[in-house]
This record gives structure tokens, C-alpha cells and sequence, in this order.
């Protein structure tokens, strides 16, 4: 079985189709409770802060995709590195305990000599805390990701609609 975390933003989703479309049992990590019709889906009420909800999340489940990353409210964007960290090392130590054989997690792209912002180095961490948790893993490194219903592509979207002209 799968545990998908992030299953209702732009990427999960689509994940969540392409596994499901190959008749994959399929986990989701989610806030509040969801029904589904799909007998290849099921939810689980959970939050990647809370430690105990994700030994639930994890029991039977041989892969994660962890597609989480913090970035809060605007009152808490200065702590979310803080957030991303505990989210993590709860995601890996029930890994851990329920015998997860891999994490998958998209991250981003970088060169290893930038200066980091505290936002990328915040996600340069998280990946740093995969690698090193003895779990299986992979990690895809995109650079960036536009499609209908994400929010890159809404912005892009709107720009061309109301700019006659945008310089580039």
C-alpha cells in the first residue's frame, strides 16, 4: 500500500489519479475527513506535526510520498523551517517503526554553491533528513511545475490575460 501525503494539492492530486488509474491501493493523509466512492482510495485523518497520526497513517504501508512542505499562514512563515523539521522526523520515525521501505519526495532544483533563502534551505533540510533516515528513497528535483489548477499557472495565466505586453 501507498501512503500519499498531500493528496489535495496540485501535484497529489494528480498522483493520486495516476496511481489510482493503475489500480494501486492508495492511502491519503489528510486534515479533515474525505469520502471516496473509489474502492482503490482510502483517507486517513492525520497531521504530519503529530507524531501518533502518522503510526496510524503508516501501518501496512510500503511506500510514502511525502509531498508536504510548510508554509503557513502569513504569521507563521517565520517558523515553518521549525515545522518542516518536525513534520519529517515524525513522517521518518513512523516509517521507521511501521518497517516503510521507501519515501518519495519532490523537492526542487539547485546549484550547491547558492546562497540559500530560508524557505529553500528549509526544503534543502527536509531532503537532507530523507537521505540520512536509512529509508529507502528517491527524490525527484524539479525545477518548476505548471499545469491547470496550480497556482504558478494561474498567476502565469492572469498575467497574459490582462498584460498586453510582458517583458521578459
Amino acid at each position: 500500500m501507498i501512503l500519499l501525503t498531500g493528496a489535495t494539492g496540485f501535484i497529489g492530486r494528480l498522483v493520486l489519479r495516476a496511481l489510482t488509474e493503475k489500480n494501486i491501493q492508495v492511502r491519503c493523509l489528510v486534515r479533515k475527513p474525505v469520502v471516496s466512492d473509489n474502492p482503490n482510495i482510502s483517507y486517513i485523518t492525520g497531521d504530519v506535526l503529530d507524531y501518533s497520526s502518522l503510526v496510524k497513517a503508516t501501518e501496512g504501508v510500503d511506500t510514502v510520498y511525502y509531498f508536504i512542505h510548510m508554509m503557513g499562514k502569513q504569521k507563521e512563515q517565520k517558523k515553518f523551517d521549525i515545522l518542516d523539521r518536525t513534520a519529517i522526523t515524525n513522517m521518518v520515525e513512523a516509517c521507521r517503526k511501521n518497517g516503510v521501505k521507501r519515501i518519495i519526495h519532490l523537492t526542487w532544483m539547485s546549484d550547491p554553491q547558492e546562497k540559500l533563502s530560508h524557505h529553500l534551505a528549509s526544503r534543502k533540510e527536509v531532503e537532507g533528513i530523507i537521505i540520512s533516515s536509512g529509508i529507502d528513497y528517491t527524490i525527484f528535483r524539479a525545477s518548476v511545475i505548471i499545469g491547470k489548477g496550480g497556482g504558478a499557472f494561474e498567476i502565469l495565466d492572469t498575467a497574459v490575460r490582462n498584460f498586453p505586453v510582458i517583458p521578459i
